[in-house]
Formats: C-alpha cells, sequence, structure tokens
C-alpha cells in the first residue's frame, strides 16, 4: 500500500519540483508552466486521485509502520535511516505546504505563482531559503529512494546504476 501511494504521490512531486525549476528561466516561464499545467493538476479527480488520497494513504500506512515497530530502528543503513528521516520531516511540512501553495486559489481564486515564491525569499529569507532547500532535497531522496524500494517491494528490476552511486545521487544532487 505504502509502495503504490508513494508511486501514485511522486507523479504530482516531479511534476511541482519540474514547475519549481523552470524558475530558472524568470517569472514568465514559471508562471507560464504553471499556467499550462493547472488544468490538468487542478482538474479535481486528479487533484484527489494523484494528491490527496495517496498522500493521505501514504502517511496512514507510514503511521501504522511507526506505531508497529517505533521511531527507532537500530541495524538500518544510513540511506534507509535518511528516507526515514526525510519521511518525517516531509510528513511535518506537506499539509502546510499545501494548504500555502492551494489554499489560497481554492479559497481566493488568487495564484501566487513566481511571485509568492519571490515574496517568500524576500520577506522571510533566514526562514525561506532553509525551507526551499531541505523540502527539495527530502522530496528528491524520499521521492527517489522510495521509488526503489517500491519497485523492490513491487517485483520491478532496478537499474544497478540507479541502486547507488553516481546513478543515485546525481539527480537529488541536480534536482535540489
Amino acid at each position: 500500500i505504502q509502495s503504490i501511494s508513494g508511486r501514485t504521490f511522486l507523479v504530482v512531486v516531479l511534476f511541482h519540483m519540474a514547475n519549481t525549476m523552470v524558475a530558472i528561466g524568470g517569472p514568465e516561464v514559471y508562471d507560464e508552466f504553471q499556467r499550462a499545467g493547472r488544468s490538468v493538476y487542478q482538474w479535481l479527480p486528479v487533484e484527489l486521485g494523484l494528491l490527496l488520497l495517496p498522500l493521505i494513504v501514504h502517511g496512514a500506512a507510514a503511521g501504522v509502520r511507526i506505531a508497529r515497530s517505533g521511531f527507532r530502528r537500530p541495524g538500518q543503513t544510513a540511506r534507509a535511516r535518511l528516507h526515514r528521516y526525510t519521511g518525517y520531516f516531509l510528513l511535518a511540512v506537506v499539509f502546510g505546504h499545501v494548504a500555502a501553495v492551494r489554499g489560497t486559489s481554492f479559497f481566493y481564486d488568487v495564484y501566487p505563482g513566481f511571485a509568492g515564491v519571490a515574496f517568500s525569499l524576500w520577506w522571510l529569507p533566514w526562514l525561506f531559503y532553509p525551507y526551499y532547500l531541505a523540502f527539495s532535497f527530502a522530496a528528491l531522496y524520499h521521492g527517489l529512494n522510495g521509488l526503489g524500494l517500491a519497485l523492490s517491494v513491487l517485483g520491478a528490476p532496478l537499474p544497478a546504476g540507479l541502486r547507488a552511486g553516481p546513478g543515485f545521487w546525481a539527480p537529488i544532487a541536480l534536482g535540489t
């Protein structure tokens, strides 16, 4: 359940990260990418089926696993611990992030776009620069590491180059 819900949610996360990455092209590129994708990712069946439901199921499945085995798991590899820690971080901030990003457009028909990101960085740079860095690293690491775990759980092969080394870490570093 956790593998399937995580893979489903990862589709939205990667699209969202791509939107964030095109900000390098400037405000117009960022806002246009967001406008073009909005008709798809804010369509209610997509938003519920690829975002909200998988996120809730994934978080609930994690909660069940925590309840069964506790927060500490001795003997785990550093990579497994990092996966767990990034999951805790994401669970702590994702609902606030969704409310801030989606709440304004849902309730007030206001789409923050590039101006919203720029304002957050100008207003509280000491908070939002580390927040965006931590959030992007945690999302990419947890998502890509989790994808490898999910493929393994579901019996799909994962190419050796993507399991460890530069094939695993380079996309995370570049994306972050």
